[in-house]
């Protein structure tokens, strides 16, 4: 079973990947991992880009592949694409209803 490796910065946020989110659940993206070339430029084109925030909409039944919410619309992406994805997770954020 995956197990993301949680780092913690110097404010204290904690470092996960974006596929770690459960539903309703916001981070600002950090650094893209991916090794393949293709599947980097590819996300940073969907506009996953450092300090963007990111939340988690909703996953399919079998859990791939999810959907986030990325800079006012909803992306559908594999959950291997998302584990490439590190983020800093938001804690115990006041959410408005209108994001």
């Amino acid at each position: 079973m995956f197990r993301p490796a949680l780092n913690e910065n110097f404010s204290g946020m904690k470092e996960v990947t974006l596929n770690s989110l459960s539903l309703g659940e916001r981070g600002t993206i950090q650094r893209i991992t991916a090794s393949a070339t293709n599947v980097r430029r590819r996300l940073l084109e969907m506009g996953m880009i450092k300090g963007t925030v990111v939340e988690m909409i909703r996953s399919a039944p079998m859990g791939d592949p999810i959907e986030v919410k990325v800079k006012g619309y909803r992306l559908s992406m594999r959950r291997v694409e998302a584990e490439s994805v590190i983020i800093y997770k938001i804690e115990n954020e006041l959410r408005d209803s209108n994001t």
